[in-house]
């Protein structure tokens, strides 16, 4: 019966099947089978009580909480007439429980006729698998999600400064905001841990720097080089403990965004510092030895 756990049984006579589930049923209707989880819960809700989860464990759920939006709303196809026209509706709507693989494939369909990028639209089923999994606990169903075994593409994006394009970069970031480049390349960090860095977290005697909530939600510590010390020093240290550079993870995009614009330079974003900073540490790195 829909709402519980599928159960099976195997019987010498189509009699004794048949009075098995009749016991069955019967017993399910005194509440003395459990109930499946997610039962009677759709998938805007299924949605909404991952978020009131997540939402305090998850450092990026504000880019995760848009997609909520946009997925309870979005049309997929649920079936085929007989005619063969399809049958459609909003994906929030559809009982958690009976989401199938199906469905799944259908919306990421639906997703790339929209023009979404293959890592765009995992990490949209990356939040409703998330979704089901919190409702859906302890059932003998496997995750729609993954059972639609997807494969989707996803480009790999190598893009690293060329010819002139590092100095014109430095020479277009205004305010002091060429210190942030600098410091990204020297240490490969990402965007979020250069903007959360504070003083307290700067250990100039073991030339070090402990970088906080990092993408895997853990600690990690950076060595600081050089180039990287000269940086901080150059930063002004006005505000005790606090932040390093005095801004936000999105004023450091724009930012970025702007200066970049200014040099010309096309096709390059925050993140492929880490990629620039990572590569040369691999050709500096002797790894005859």
């Amino acid at each position: 019966m829909r709402g519980y756990d599928p159960e099976s049984m195997t019987f010498s006579t189509r009699k004794a099947a048949k009075e098995w589930i009749e016991a069955t049923e019967a017993d399910i209707r005194r509440n003395l089978h459990r109930k499946m989880p997610g039962a009677g819960v759709s998938v805007a809700q299924a949605l909404d009580q991952w978020a009131d989860d997540a939402q305090h464990r998850i450092k990026s759920f504000d880019q995760d909480a848009l997609k909520i939006v946009k997925l309870k709303a979005w049309s997929i196809e649920l079936g085929r007439r007989t005619n063969g026209e399809a049958l459609t509706g909003p994906l929030g709507d559809q009982p958690i429980d009976r989401l199938s693989p199906a469905h799944i494939r259908a919306l990421a369909a639906s997703m790339r006729v929209k023009g979404l990028a293959p890592n765009t639209i995992r990490l949209y089923m990356a939040v409703l698998s998330r979704a089901w999994n919190h409702v859906m606990t302890d059932t003998a169903f496997r995750n729609p999600v993954e059972s639609a075994d997807l494969r989707l593409q996803l480009p790999k994006r190598v893009r690293r400064l060329e010819g002139d394009e590092e100095k014109q970069l430095l020479a277009a970031c205004l305010g002091g905001f060429d210190r942030v480049v600098r410091f990204a390349i020297e240490t490969a960090a990402r965007q979020g841990e250069v903007a959360n860095l504070m003083w307290r977290d700067i250990d100039f005697a073991q030339r070090s720097a402990l970088l906080r909530r990092t993408k895997n939600g853990t600690d990690r510590i950076v060595p600081l080089s050089q180039p990287a010390l000269n940086v901080l020093r150059s930063v002004p240290h006005v505000d005790g403990d606090g932040s390093v550079f005095g801004m936000t993870a999105g004023a450091m995009k724009q930012r970025f965004a702007d200066a970049t614009r200014r040099a010309g330079i096309v096709d390059f974003h925050f993140h492929d510092l880490r990629h620039e900073a990572i590569s040369r540490l691999f050709e500096n790195t002797d790894l005859t030895d």
